[in-house]
């Protein structure tokens, strides 16, 4: 992992930018006949924990699934979860319209955390990960959809980035974050700014934002945090979370096709 030292500036340009995103958003649909769902900050929630991965253990005396807490499993087995929450906000002229599947939706999630060189210097060090998801079903007329995704960061990621308090445990006090949420077109349609313990100021949340779009820009972030599919979680607790998007091979005669110059 590289750690990143950033120069915040106070500015609110990013924030009219993301006003702006969104009406690009709400004209692309227009032109494609499709319906403005987007989701507000307010409608996202984010929940991180410290667990140890789920363990299966099947014979004659004790059946066990799933992890739990984080109670002594130590820094080798701990994985930072993140729980993200979503609702889209429905316009009121298409309440009466039918379902829309939003097919490879994207969920982005950037984390920071402070930490100190050993010249007593505070630098940001940023970890990102995504999560592509198969279909995503939004019904007009059903009240309070809530869809759920997750993302994982290894317990050696964890250890050797994380800050840790005067006890050797994880401190994620300190912990800021955004997630930003994209159509199949890469279109932004949502974006939450947020920070673990207390909420957050305008001014940080510019800056934050500020942040992640010259990550994003840079186009240089190492993937420090995983999608479920590729965890221990992979079908746990599936019918709560949305079904990510896997990726088929090709049949083999589509692949020897291509292997001897076939046409598309």
């Amino acid at each position: 992992m590289r750690k990143r030292t950033f120069v915040f500036f106070l500015s609110a340009v990013l924030l009219a930018g993301c006003f702006m995103l969104a009406a690009q958003s709400r004209a692309k649909r227009a032109s494609r006949n499709l319906p403005a769902y987007n989701i507000s900050a307010d409608m996202v929630t984010i929940d991180i924990t410290l667990q140890k991965p789920p363990s299966y253990s099947i014979d004659s005396k004790k059946v066990r699934v799933g992890g739990g807490g984080s109670s002594g499993s130590g820094y080798a087995k701990q994985w930072l979860v993140s729980e993200i929450t979503f609702s889209f906000s429905i316009p009121e002229s298409v309440k009466s319209s039918q379902p829309v599947c939003l097919n490879d939706m994207r969920v982005e999630l950037f984390l920071t955390v402070p930490s100190t060189t050993s010249r007593g210097k505070v630098e940001s060090s940023w970890f990102y990960g995504a999560q592509v998801l198969h279909g995503v079903v939004v019904d007009p007329e059903k009240k309070e959809q809530k869809y759920m995704v997750s993302l994982f960061m290894p317990p050696s990621y964890l250890y050797m980035y994380f800050p840790k308090d005067k006890t050797d445990k994880y401190n994620l006090k300190d912990m800021e974050g955004v997630v930003l949420f994209f159509d199949k077109d890469s279109v932004v349609i949502g974006a939450k700014v947020f920070e673990y313990k207390s909420r957050l100021t305008k001014t940080r949340s510019t800056q934050l934002l500020d942040a992640v779009e010259e990550l994003r820009k840079s186009q240089k972030m190492p993937i420090m945090l995983w999608p479920r599919e590729k965890t221990p979680w992979q079908w746990l607790d599936s019918d709560r979370f949305e079904l990510p998007k896997t990726d088929f091979p090709g049949s083999p005669a589509a692949v020897a096709g291509k292997e001897e110059g076939g046409t598309e």
